[in-house]
């Protein structure tokens, strides 16, 4: 490897496990991508690096980190600047089609009436904030926490059909094994409360 002769140290963080093969060829790459833009005549030429202090960088580090760490200054100028202004177009289209809706009868969903359905979208994050996005069920018999992580639901603790409201306090994370058992559960409650009214 010809980073190996331009640079000794590296056989030896080769050798201990603190720089891959591959993180190795990627250096080298960006080397050699550097001597022949600096072979060509240029108005702005930035200092370039100094070979160890590259490699200093990109010791223990994992691949995409020293794809990040090589990456041209200039390059990740230009992508901040395309994703900002991709952003903004976007955020330009999103509030043209929320604030218009396409048929005149449908209206956008009120955030604020507490016994709608409709969970606002920032009541949705509080809540997975809350659950670590994980499920919220505690079993009653040993206090552990169901671990799961995947396909959460969010569910209303006090159903909206016996006056629950749609409130931070009454929603919690439940993965799906555990929201069908409270609305199982629900169930058998809300018909044991219609029995005693009727």
């Amino acid at each position: 490897m010809r980073l190996m002769r331009e640079v000794p140290e590296v056989k030896t963080h080769l050798e201990k496990g603190a720089l891959t093969l591959t993180s190795a060829a990627l250096i080298q790459r960006h080397i050699r991508a550097e001597k022949a833009a600096s072979a060509r005549p240029k108005q702005d030429s930035k200092p370039q690096i100094k070979k160890s202090d590259l490699i200093a960088q990109c010791l223990g580090q994992s691949k995409r980190s020293v794809e990040k760490i090589l990456i041209d200054e200039e390059t990740r100028e230009l992508f901040k600047q395309t994703l900002k202004t991709f952003i903004e177009q976007r955020e330009k289209q999103m509030g043209k089609v929320a604030s218009e809706p396409t048929r005149p009868d449908v209206q956008p969903a009120q955030s604020n009436d507490p016994y709608s359905r409709y969970i606002p979208m920032q009541m949705k994050r509080a809540v997975f904030e809350r659950s670590s996005g994980q499920c919220e069920h505690i079993a009653p018999n040993t206090n552990a926490r169901c671990p799961s992580k995947a396909h959460l639901h969010i569910y209303h603790v006090i159903p909206l059909a016996v006056g629950g409201k749609t409130e931070l306090k009454n929603l919690r994370h439940l993965c799906p094994a555990h929201n069908r058992k409270a609305a199982q559960i629900a169930g058998i409650h809300i018909q044991e409360w219609f029995t005693k009214l009727g």
